[in-house]
């Protein structure tokens, strides 16, 4: 499927990125696409909470919402701070 057909078929109608995705759709909630680091970080918080073990997203969304609580020029100097390879001394 096209991503442009996606746009086009409405907000009620969800598509998954596994073809045998038996995985639960939520409204109003996107997929998004993070580094293995910052998912193995997550997985880190996530099963240090036992009681209640909370469900992944909630945690990436808590996060997304700190950093925008942070504000976007913080967000923006982030991401272009990884986009940069690192130093090396000469």
């Amino acid at each position: 499927m096209l991503f442009a057909d996606a746009l086009t078929r409405g907000a009620t109608q969800h598509t998954s990125a596994s073809p045998d995705s038996k995985r639960r759709i939520r409204p109003g909630w996107k997929a998004t696409i993070v580094r293995s680091e910052s998912f193995a970080r997550l997985r880190a918080i996530q099963k240090s909470t036992t009681d209640p073990v909370i469900d992944l997203s909630y945690l990436a969304d808590a996060c997304l919402q700190m950093a925008l609580d942070v504000g976007p020029e913080a967000i923006v100097q982030r991401a272009l701070s990884g986009l940069q390879p690192p130093r090396t001394k000469p």
